[in-house]
This record gives C-alpha cells, structure tokens and sequence, in this order.
C-alpha cells in the first residue's frame, strides 16, 4: 500500500507533462512562420510593336521643264502658216525661248526658222508660269518681228515687248508667219475675211 501511494503521484506527473509537451508543440505550431505563399508572377509586358517602315512609292524621273520661281511651265506651239515649206507646227521647248535662224542652244535659241530673213537671235517668246501670259519681244532683228491684228500688221521695236494670246498671228522677218497656240492665257482671233497680205521689207 505504501508503494501504491508512493507511486500514485508519478501517473499524474507524466500526464501533465506529456500535456505540457503537447501545448508547447502546438504553439509552436501556431507562432512558428510557415512557408510564405508564392507570389503570382506576372507575364512580361507586351514587347511594343515595331512599326513597319512606310511603303517607298516608286515614281519616275520624268522631268517637268520648270522656271525659276518654282512654278511649272505652259507650253504651247505654232502653227507655220508661211515662210517654212514643209514645216507644219514647232513645240515650244520651255516656257522662255529665243527664235533665230540657227539654233544656238549657248544662246537659248531653242527654235530654228531657217530662212533668210530671221536673224541669227531674231525674238525672244517668254510665258509666265503663274498667270499663263505669253509675250514676244523683239531683240534686234534686222527684219523685224511683227504682231497681226485686226488693226493690222504692227511692227515691235526693237526691245519693245507684246502680249500674245492663243490664235495670234506673228511674222519675223519677212517671210515666217506662224499663229500661236497657248493652252491658257486668253484666245485672240482675228476675223476670217482679214487679210493684211505678207509684210515684206
């Protein structure tokens, strides 16, 4: 019996230790940090778009007859009505040319009329690219440069400057006679029972 008693508070030892045990590993348990929850990863940003290049058009190397000033010229022609057998109409070659019996192009003499009466720089024919004017202007020809009208034949002095119009009639020297063709700047006509008769000198 006394054994019994003297063993009997052992039984409860161990209970409350092993309580005690119990207690500390739950705590440490619940205290004790645990693994930390991975972060979501986010996808990259978007790479920004390259852009493509623009579209190289293709375009031609035509090249457009242009006069100081930037603007573009008015061409036009004449019609030969007399002086140049076999010779029906000349192209202006830019808006601003000379008018002689040879070409010269170091002296801008663009249009030949080769007969006898048209001086080597016999005049000179110049258009306005913005207004689509067109002028002729005597530069010392030995024959004369003249203007048909219904008024007449008037002759330019020489550096004396006149506006044409599509359909005017000029003669240089005493044979050529051409009528004007513009594309804009006005028309001219002269009556159809008007006939002056050629000039000559």
């Amino acid at each position: 019996m006394d054994i019994i008693n003297q063993y009997i508070w052992i039984v409860p030892g161990i209970l409350g230790g092993f309580t005690a045990i119990l207690l500390i590993y739950w705590l440490w348990l619940t205290v004790a940090p645990g693994p930390r929850p991975r972060q979501p990863v986010s996808a990259p940003p978007p790479s920004p778009m390259k852009s493509k290049p623009a579209p190289v058009l293709e375009t031609d190397d035509t090249i457009i007859d242009r006069v100081p000033g930037g603007g573009m010229t008015t061409m036009g022609s004449m019609t030969v009505q007399s002086g140049l057998p076999g010779v029906s109409t000349i192209e202006f070659p830019s808006s601003e040319f000379r008018v002689g019996r040879f070409r010269d192009d170091a002296q801008n003499v663009l249009v030949a009329l080769d007969e006898k009466s048209v001086s080597r720089s016999h005049a000179l024919v110049r258009g306005n690219p913005q207004t689509g004017e067109y002028y002729v202007q005597d530069i010392g020809s030995r024959f004369g440069t003249f203007v048909v009208t219904p008024q007449g034949v008037e002759q330019l002095h020489q550096g004396e400057t006149r506006r044409i119009y599509d359909g005017t009639v000029v003669q240089f020297g005493s044979a050529v006679r051409v009528r004007m063709n513009l594309s804009s700047g006005g028309s001219f006509s002269i009556p159809d029972d008007f006939d002056p008769g050629m000039t000559r000198l």
